[in-house]
């Protein structure tokens, strides 16, 4: 099994090749000229409690985790149940530390196609 330069991603690691550092984006290869700070783009894992406590003095303001501005986080979580609405598929999902409720906003549906999504769903 080869895992070696093939296709268009350079050897893979998420890093676009010839960038400085490996900190480009697809969207700002090598960076934005420093008009943004790194840890402001990057995808960081938390948990439900670090969500929970994070804080934004006002709404023109990002989000503060741990002191540290965030735009993008991930959380692995278990889901303990879900709802599905006309606008919005609603989780309620908890990861130990934990638990929060969670919506997907979709299109408009009708309650048939909602039917539909419930069956085609594991």
């Amino acid at each position: 099994m080869s895992f070696g330069s093939q296709g268009p991603y350079y050897g893979g690691g998420g890093f676009m090749k010839n960038s400085p550092g490996g900190f480009g984006t697809q969207a700002t290869p090598g960076g934005d000229g420093g008009n943004q700070k790194q840890g402001n783009r990057s995808l960081r894992p938390v948990n439900i409690a670090q969500v929970l406590e994070s804080k934004q003095s006002n709404s023109e303001n990002e989000w503060l985790i741990d002191g540290q501005p965030v735009t993008m986080i991930s959380v692995v979580v278990h889901v303990h149940e879900v709802s599905m609405q006309t606008t919005a598929d609603v989780y309620k999902v908890s990861d130990g530390s934990g638990q929060i409720e969670v919506r997907h906003w979709v299109e408009s549906r009708s309650p048939d196609d909602m039917e539909a999504d419930m069956e085609g769903s594991p």
